[in-house]
């Protein structure tokens, strides 16, 4: 049961990795729009 309990956190980890990095660069193109405006769109995807 240990073996698969650690596995999700670590699948996690690089998956919330690469959504900050995607924002990142998203909020310096458009810092006029909020990111409220790319949540809904992340949702859709």
């Amino acid at each position: 049961v240990e073996a698969p309990v650690v596995e999700a956190p670590v699948v996690e980890e690089p998956v919330k990795e690469k959504e900050a990095v995607v924002e990142e660069p998203s909020k310096e193109e458009t810092p006029s729009e909020p990111p409220a405006a790319e949540a809904p769109a992340k949702e859709e995807k």
